[in-house]
């Protein structure tokens, strides 16, 4: 099995390693795991996880058990977004992106990054509409807004955001800044427009997830790196873009 590894920019796109299985990925690392199993014991539901929760990668470096050079020929569904898109902690089957598609009955492709930003989704999605038949659909997660990818020289990508900003006071007052004068909420609105009209284009139906659900109720069951939701949370959102989707 593979350490976490950063991500890293293709040129085209930016993805994870391709063909490989990680263990641990971001906040679900394995010095986490660890303190939680030692804290938690044999009851906690992730205690025998190690091997079994995996991050496999495909051809491209997405976390799916699709390949899209097959299901592209057909109706297919993609996601975008962040940790909560990729899974972070969870099970693959237990995603929403993977219970989207026990819901839809289509291919669900799972373009999700942990700690990735709303630009790199955007970049994504361009990558995938210039090389492949377009989705029928993109359900589109928004990540924070004061996140922002950085390409170093050897085309390693940090994502960066509030985590970043907590021991880098440059960084911190960038942000400050970025929220005070409205940079971040406009590079958005810029992005979105873009997304609209990109896939009005090509004929696919858009769906941005909105950032606060007021009808999501509170979920006891979190995920293996105790940040982020579990199945029952994951499986109320697939749900919910259900609902809100013509498909």
């Amino acid at each position: 099995m593979l350490e976490n590894r950063s991500p890293t920019f293709y040129g085209n796109r930016i993805s994870l390693e391709k063909n490989a299985t990680f263990n641990f990925y971001g906040t679900d690392s394995e010095e986490k795991f660890f303190a939680n199993r030692a804290k938690l014991g044999e009851s906690w539901k992730y205690y025998d996880s190690l091997g079994q929760l995996t991050y496999k990668h495909d051809n491209y470096g997405f976390r799916n058990h699709h390949s899209l050079d097959s299901i592209q020929h057909s109706p297919y569904i993609v996601t975008v977004g962040c940790s909560h898109t990729i899974g972070a902690g969870i099970h693959y089957e237990d995603t929403y992106s993977y219970q989207l598609e026990e819901l839809t009955g289509i291919p669900v492709y799972n373009m999700g990054l942990g700690g990735s930003s709303n630009e790199v989704s955007f970049f994504n999605l361009i990558w995938l509409l210039t090389n492949f038949h377009p989705p029928k659909l993109i359900v589109f997660q928004k990540t924070g807004m004061d996140r922002f990818p950085i390409i170093n020289e050897n085309s390693v990508v940090s994502f960066n955001g509030p985590w970043s900003a907590i021991d880098n006071t440059m960084l911190r007052d960038f942000m400050v800044l970025s929220d005070t004068i409205e940079y971040n909420k406009t590079k958005f609105l810029i992005l979105e427009t873009m997304l609209q009209q990109l896939t009005t284009k090509h004929g696919v139906d858009l769906y941005i997830i909105p950032r606060n659900i007021p009808t999501m109720p509170t979920f006891t069951e979190i995920a293996r790196d105790i940040s982020h939701g579990g199945r029952d949370f994951n499986e109320f959102l697939a749900k919910f873009i259900w609902s809100n989707i013509s498909i």
